[in-house]
């Protein structure tokens, strides 16, 4: 019975994953037949900062999964009223910081990017609706974090593909059929996006009543805020080097080399973050039962779960490179063109080779805040980033956009070249959880 619901939330998941990659190829041909390359550029960049202020999130998301997976399968609904009322606070908090911030200084962000004529513009007033697009998503995370403890992986994946439905045809509907210049479109878009931004939240929130989810309005204990606090004292930091590692290729390339190359480098960007998503996605039913696992600290069980993901997470993302790499060509020419397919196959076996690379990550990162060490996460990015920054100064001024790819899969060869290095000097069970357990 439980790997037949394990199976069913992971088809769920990757159906979710597949509808994203829908979409994707839907919506894509249409932006950039209609705005160009640089105005799939300019769209795509504001859509990842969408991503880039969630980084404001710094794990607390993962905190509030991992502790509620446990009070859950207690049903503990006073202690998980706790947990959710301490994101509460550090939401509303950390999204008016930057909110404000983004209102206060929209014109010298835009500015500083150095977008001109109808994108400065524009960008001016896109910014400030993708900062009220943050706030509703980031408090989405709550009630979605609390569907991730009740592992009802089917109805998150079916509120997402809904919601990513609606927000497809809204695009398609401004873009091809709204009679309005494109300055009007993309604010149009953008302002669709942020009132279904708040109509998901609002549905999120029905789900989770409908559960019978109890919730109470009660001050988090001390115990509870030390620890989801110290949770953050080290996912913090893990967030903004990833913020740094994820989103600084995108700022650097608009910036200096325009927004006709991040629209090509985008693209493939995309494509590898979806594929690269689907992979993650797929495998993050098993992330409540590492979670259990550890609070019952059963170290063998443990051990086992942690090399058959990464066994299955590899064979996985080593079929997904080869379907890249052979399907690409063939599929954009006759998806976009010809010469926008020649144009962007220079990325795609980089990112081919990278998504093979790259696999022990997901692993790493359900395993590590599973065992409550995301300071290990931490380390790292503190391994990796510094050796993927140094590259840049290396690899980017000669290969250009292509440098980013190739320093960053330097980076985490050699952080997961130290992970082996650990695990055969120190053994499995300190790597997991930092001692030896009784």
């Amino acid at each position: 019975m439980k790997n037949k619901k394990l199976a069913k939330d992971t088809l769920w998941n990757a159906i979710d994953y597949i509808s994203t990659l829908g979409i994707f190829v839907i919506t894509t041909k249409l932006i950039i037949t209609q705005f160009g390359t640089d105005g799939y550029g300019f769209y795509v960049f504001f859509t990842s900062l969408v991503g880039l202020f969630a980084m404001v999130d710094l794990g607390m998301g993962m905190a509030v999964s991992k502790y509620l997976s446990e009070s859950a399968l207690q049903k503990d609904y006073v202690r998980s009223s706790e947990i959710i009322n301490v994101a509460l606070i550090f939401y509303a908090v950390f999204s008016f910081l930057i909110v404000s911030i983004v209102y206060s200084f929209s014109a010298e962000i835009i500015g500083f990017l150095r977008f001109e004529s109808m994108y400065y513009e524009t960008g001016v007033v896109v910014i400030k609706l993708v900062a009220l697009i943050f706030f509703f998503n980031l408090i989405s995370s709550v009630p979605i974090n609390i569907l991730v403890a009740l592992e009802q992986w089917v109805a998150i994946a079916g509120i997402n593909i809904i919601f990513k439905i609606l927000n497809a045809a809204a695009l398609i509907y401004v873009v091809a059929f709204h009679d309005s210049d494109n300055q009007e479109k993309f604010i149009l878009i953008f302002s669709m996006i942020f009132v279904l931004s708040v109509i998901k939240l609002i549905s999120l929130i029905v789900n989770i009543y409908r559960k019978s989810f109890e919730y109470y309005l009660v001050l988090p204990s001390r115990g509870i805020r030390t620890r989801i606090l110290s949770f953050l004292k080290f996912s913090s930091l893990q967030y903004l080097l990833s913020l740094l590692m994820g989103h600084l290729d995108k700022f650097i390339i608009g910036r200096f080399f325009g927004l006709e190359v991040l629209g090509v480098y985008s693209f493939c960007v995309n494509a590898f973050a979806y594929v690269y998503g689907f992979v993650s996605n797929s495998f993050k039913v098993f992330y409540p039962k590492l979670s259990r696992l550890h609070a019952q600290l059963n170290v063998l069980s443990l051990k086992s779960w942690f090399f058959k993901l990464l066994m299955w997470i590899g064979a996985v993302s080593l079929l997904a490179g080869a379907g890249l790499l052979l399907l690409w060509q063939p599929v954009i020419s006759i998806y976009i063109d010809p010469e926008f397919a020649h144009a962007s196959y220079y990325f795609i076996p980089f990112f081919a080779l990278f998504l093979c690379v790259r696999s022990p990550e997901i692993v790493m990162y359900y395993f590590f805040n599973a065992t409550a060490n995301p300071k290990v996460l931490v380390k790292n990015l503190m391994i990796s980033a510094p050796i993927s920054c140094m590259f840049y100064f290396i690899l980017v001024p000669w290969l250009g956009a292509l440098g980013f790819i190739l320093s960053q899969m330097i980076g985490v060869s050699v952080l997961y070249l130290w992970h082996a290095k650990v695990i055969m000097m120190n053994g499995f069970e300190e790597y997991a959880f930092g001692r030896k357990v009784a």
